[in-house]
Parts: C-alpha cells; sequence; structure tokens
C-alpha cells in the first residue's frame, strides 16, 4: 500500500511501474464520497495488523502443525490425499508466517516508511522482509493450487474407483506436488531481484536515516517478463483454479450421493460385505474431508475475484500504487479470509473425519501421560 515508488511492499507492487501508463491506474478513479480518512484508516489497519492477523495466523500454524503431526502418523507413503493435504499444510504455514512478516510491520508501521535503524540493522530487515515476502507469495500460490490436485484425486478415485491405485500413485502425486512447489517458490525468488535495498539519510519529517526496498534497474528492463508473471499470478492463482475446483466439487457430490443411494438398495437385497462396507467407508470419509476442504477454498478463491468486479471499492495493489483509504482496509479484510482459509483445515479435518479425531484425542492422552510420569 505505497504512495510512492521508494516504499514498495513486495511482490504486491511487482508490475507495478510508474512508467508505464497501461499498468497502472489512476488513482482518482478509486476514490469517492464517503472514503475513509487517513487517521481512520490506519487505526483500522493497526488493528487488523498487529491483533485481528497473528490471532487467527498464530492459531493457523498451531493448527497446520498439528495437522502435519496426524497425517504423518497416519502415513504418506500409501495413501495420496494424505501427501496432498500435508503438503497443503506447509504451504498454509509458509503463507500465514510469510504474510505476517515482522520486516513488513516494521517497514509499514513505524514512524516513518521504512527500516528505521542503522544500516546493518536495517538491512537485516531487507533480507527478512524479502524471505517472508517468498513464503507469503509462493506459500499463497502452493495453497491455491493444491486444491485443484486434490479435486482431480477424488474426481479419479469417485468415477475411476478401480483404475484410480493405477492412475493415482504416492509416487506420482509427490512428484506433482514437488513440481508445483518448486515452480512456484522459483518464481517468486526470481522476481526479488527486481528489488534494491537503498539507504536514505535524513529526507524525513523526524530526519532519521531510513532503509527502503526500491525497485531495481533490472525490473525497468523487463516489463515484458512482469506482464507474463502478471498473467501467470492471476490465471493460476484465481481464473483456472476456481471453476475447476467448484465444477468438480459439484460432480463428486452428485456422484457419490448416487453411489450412496445404490448402496442402499444393494444392502437391502443382498447379504452384507463387511469388508467392502469399510473400503467404502473409508473413501466417503476421504471424499467428505477433501470436498471440504476444497469447499472452503472455494469461498475464499472467490472473494479474491472481487477486486476485479468492485474496483471502486477493492483493488489488487498489484494494479495499483495508490489505492483510496477504504479499499486498502478492505484489501487486507481480503487477506483475512485468505489467514482463514489457511487456518481452518485443521478444524475441518476434525469435524469431517473420525480417524484423524481419534488420532488426535490418542496424541493429546500420551502428552497428559508423559507430563504426568515427568512430574
Amino acid at each position: 500500500m505505497k504512495t510512492n515508488e521508494a516504499e514498495i511492499p513486495g511482490l504486491r507492487n511487482y508490475l507495478n511501474s510508474s512508467s508505464s501508463d497501461a499498468k497502472v491506474q489512476d488513482t482518482d478513479e478509486h476514490h469517492f464520497i464517503g472514503d475513509l480518512s487517513e487517521d481512520a484508516a490506519n487505526r483500522i489497519l493497526w488493528v487488523l495488523t498487529f491483533i485481528v492477523t497473528p490471532c487467527i495466523s498464530l492459531l493457523g500454524i498451531m493448527g497446520n502443525v498439528f495437522s502435519i503431526i496426524i497425517l504423518k502418523k497416519h502415513g504418506l507413503r500409501n495413501k495420496c490425499s494424505n501427501i496432498l493435504l500435508f503438503s497443503l499444510a506447509i504451504s498454509d504455514i509458509s503463507y500465514l508466517i510469510g504474510f505476517n512478516s515482522i520486516g513488513k510491520m516494521f517497514y509499514e508501521f513505524g514512524r516513518v516508511k521504512g527500516f528505521a535503524m542503522p544500516y546493518t540493522n536495517a538491512y537485516v530487515m531487507f533480507v527478512v522482509y524479502n524471505i517472508c515476502d517468498v513464503m507469503d507469495w509462493a506459500g499463497g500460490a502452493v495453497s491455491f493450487n493444491l486444491p485443484v490436485l486434490i479435486t482431480i484425486e477424488r474426481l479419479v478415485a469417485v468415477f475411476l474407483p478401480l483404475k484410480f491405485p493405477l492412475i493415482i500413485t504416492p509416487k506420482r502425486t509427490a512428484f506433482v506436488v514437488s513440481c508445483v512447489y518448486i515452480f512456484w517458490y522459483a518464481l517468486v525468488s526470481y522476481t526479488r531481484v527486481w528489488f534494491r535495498f537503498a539507504y536514505s539519510d535524513h529526507k524525513n519529517p523526524f530526519n532519521i536515516s531510513v532503509g527502503l526496498v526500491e525497485r531495481s534497474d533490472l525490473f525497468f528492463n523487463q516489463l515484458h517478463v512482469s506482464d507474463v508473471i502478471q498473467g501467470l499470478i492471476i490465471n493460476l492463482c484465481t481464473t483456472i483454479p476456481l471453476p475447476i475446483v467448484v465444477v468438480g466439487c459439484i460432480c463428486i457430490g452428485v456422484k457419490v450421493k448416487i453411489t450412496s443411494l445404490n448402496r442402499l438398495k444393494l444392502k437391502a437385497a443382498s447379504s452384507t460385505n463387511k469388508e467392502g462396507e469399510k473400503k467404502s467407508a473409508d473413501m466417503s470419509r476421504t471424499t467428505k474431508t477433501l470436498l471440504s476442504v476444497c469447499s472452503v477454498y472455494s469461498v475464499a478463491c472467490l472473494f479474491t475475484t472481487l477486486p476485479q468486479h468492485l474496483p471502486q471499492f477493492m483493488v489488487y495493489t498489484l494494479f495499483t500504487d495508490n489505492p483510496n483509504n477504504t479499499a486498502r482496509v478492505i484489501y487486507h479484510v481480503m487477506n483475512i479470509v485468505l489467514c482463514i482459509n489457511s487456518s481452518c483445515n485443521f478444524l475441518i479435518y476434525v469435524l469431517t473425519n473420525k480417524k484423524f479425531r481419534d488420532t488426535q484425542k490418542e496424541i493429546l492422552q500420551n502428552c497428559v501421560c508423559f507430563k504426568r510420569k515427568s512430574v
């Protein structure tokens, strides 16, 4: 949410260039009667940044860590769905840590915009800022792509149950997930060369030295590359995944319902096959869990597309360096929705999967027994 080129918050402004009129919207078209005052917006943003978002993210990180422990206990070698959920938990943790970057807080909410500290400390914060920004954007992008893989895995499992073990294998799943991780982390890491550290001496009302994040000359020499990356971020994170997940979930839901009705008819007309029922129950439980994850994701993904439809009230800082104050606040609220999306998966697992609940209880009971023995 920067107001000038020397105060760029990160990848969200990578593709903006004050020298390219086609890529930056005029600030005036975003301002409207009834806009929040600068002071009111800053107060709201302070509460959201230092209280609301960290609380949600802390719970989310704890929940995702717990999910990783439980999924690891269930095994990753023989179950593709566990690999996908395990990977999703890691990317969610990356996003939550990166979005709550200490460097970003120092940069955006200090007495002045920038790192108001000695040169060495400011440069360290600049490095931390960059690392967290990569974790934020790459982790968020991976989190937006994995539900597509989850949906595809469930489509094959539901519509081709007999061929599923031959088509979707743990090795193939791990390979595809690794490719997604490598692609996004490599892409986002590369864009950091478009920024440089600058140390400004006493050029502010407080007459103090400040470390700034500025665009490097390489960025202006690679505007064509920024166009490509802009298209990749928008299309691969929102435009393409959302319809795939929504349509996939609907198809899976309809198929599962039809299969369930047919199974009830067969059960009433024939003797019970306990082994077959157990496999069917496991499949239904897994499908229910994954569908719940994808449904929550779809809502969050839909929310991130609102700036395209309501530019007066919501904007991507990707496309403008100077949004109005109301848009600044709503943009942060949009990111809170993404934090909730990355934080609620553990709760979904507990509510929809009995095996997950049982493992959770077992781990908690073991922890309590260990503490009692140590005392």
